[in-house]
Formats: structure tokens, C-alpha cells, sequence
């Protein structure tokens, strides 16, 4: 009786041991990219890909094209609100908790067509703790555009890419482009 209950000790154990490397590993994963449209950055006119470093304040233009700066992006026909944000990544559609900075943009005209918005980090001048507390500090982010209703409460869709942002100086790059599949582009 003694042996099954040191054996089922040691198999509780190995299991828990298990379970929690595995909780491990879970956790440590890098967020998937869950954007509807490509994001490319233009600066100057210029596309920029993943090897250029942007200033905090360089007027980084999105656009739905690498060729064509005046691609636009479509928000689903239930949008009423399209916003620019920095957020934790994996948090891209949680605009109260996880957008870090965040300002209101426009539809182009009387359409659902968002053309060239402004997604320079220092132009985001709302949310908490704020795009400076954000430069200074660095990290991992991502950087987009969401298309919304409610008041901006409710996230309808989003385009955006996984950036790096240099702590102090808030020099950013984005990361490379991620695949989106054709039929969401």
C-alpha cells in the first residue's frame, strides 16, 4: 500500500511538472498578427520596409499597397469610427485596455475607405499610460489602424504591424510584413 502512494506521489508530481512547462511555453509564445489588410509604411513619398528605422515624430503614411501610397484600406459597413493606435501586442482589438496611445482619424469622405492615415507614434495623442510614457520606456508593440463602432468600444477590424521601439529615443522599425491571406486583403 506504501509503494501505490509514493507512485501516485511521483505521478502527481511528473504530471503538475508537465502541465506546467507547458503553461510555460503557452505563455511565452509570440501574439499572431490577426490584421484583415496589409499595412506597408510609406515616409517622403517613399515605401519603407522592415529595415528602416523611423523617427518617433517621422510621418509614417499606411497604405494597403508597397507600389501605390494612396492604397486604401475598407472598414466592414458596420464602422462609424477609425482610429490610429499603439498597442500591446495581442491586444490590438481591445481599445480600453490595450491600446496604449490612440487618436481618431477619418473615413475617406462619405465611404468606409480610409486613405493614407498618419500613423506617426507621436500624433497618438490619447489613451493610457500614453505615447510617451511609451517612447521612453521601449518595448514591443503594434502599431494600426482599426476600423470601429460604439464609440470606438467595439473593434470591427484591424490592419497593423509588430514594431520595436528604441527606449528614450523612440526610434521604431516595423517588423517584417506579415502573410495575410487574399481573401482578407
Amino acid at each position: 500500500m506504501r509503494k501505490i502512494v509514493i507512485w501516485s506521489a511521483v505521478a502527481a508530481l511528473l504530471v503538475g511538472s508537465v502541465a506546467a512547462t507547458v503553461l510555460v511555453v503557452s505563455a511565452n509564445q509570440a501574439p499572431v498578427n490577426t490584421s484583415v489588410q496589409s499595412l506597408r509604411f510609406f515616409e517622403q513619398q517613399k515605401y519603407r520596409d522592415a529595415n528602416h528605422v523611423f523617427a518617433w515624430t517621422s510621418n509614417a503614411i499606411g497604405a494597403n499597397s508597397a507600389t501605390n501610397i494612396n492604397a486604401m484600406f475598407t472598414c466592414p459597413v458596420q464602422s462609424t469610427e477609425v482610429f490610429t493606435f499603439l498597442s500591446l501586442r495581442g491586444q490590438e482589438k481591445q481599445p480600453a485596455s490595450g491600446w496604449q496611445a490612440f487618436s481618431q482619424t477619418a473615413f475617406n469622405g462619405n465611404t468606409k475607405s480610409v486613405l493614407t492615415p498618419n500613423l506617426k507614434p507621436a500624433g497618438l495623442i490619447n489613451g493610457t499610460p500614453g505615447a510617451i510614457y511609451s517612447r521612453d520606456h521601449g518595448g514591443d508593440f503594434s502599431l494600426g489602424l482599426a476600423c470601429t463602432h460604439a464609440g470606438g468600444k467595439v473593434v470591427d477590424a484591424v490592419s497593423y504591424r509588430f514594431i520595436n521601439v528604441v527606449a528614450h529615443s523612440g526610434e521604431w522599425r516595423a517588423l517584417p510584413e506579415p502573410t495575410i491571406p487574399a481573401a482578407k486583403n
